[in-house]
């Protein structure tokens, strides 16, 4: 789990970004709740399956704010649930904007 992490290797900012996205999903994987962060998982009927979803969710939830600096736990610890957090801290640090991308490749 998370708490293996190092404090260095915590997200603080677009710096390190990618290294952080990388450990999060190898550790969801590893973990076995990778699904909560990369689709929408709609909670089960039965009471074990809930029980189960409930106890994912939760770690699932637990990562990202076990794995970021203090600065940006604002961004998503009001987010009520783990897809919607994960999307929030992606959103934060990757662009897909081709004008930011061509900015970025005229700076090197």
């Amino acid at each position: 789990m998370v708490t293996n992490l190092r404090l260095e290797d915590r997200l603080e900012g677009a710096n390190n970004f990618i290294s952080w996205k990388t450990m999060i999903l190898f550790i969801l994987e590893e973990d076995e709740i990778k699904n909560h962060v990369k689709k929408v998982i709609a909670e089960p009927e039965g009471e074990e399956e809930k029980s189960n979803y409930r106890k994912n969710e939760g770690k699932a939830k637990r990562i990202p704010i076990d794995s970021v600096k203090d600065h940006l736990i604002p961004h998503i610890s009001e987010l009520d649930t783990a897809k919607k957090m994960y999307d929030a801290l992606v959103g934060l640090f990757e662009s897909n904007n081709t004008s930011r991308k061509l900015s970025l490749r005229h700076q090197l």
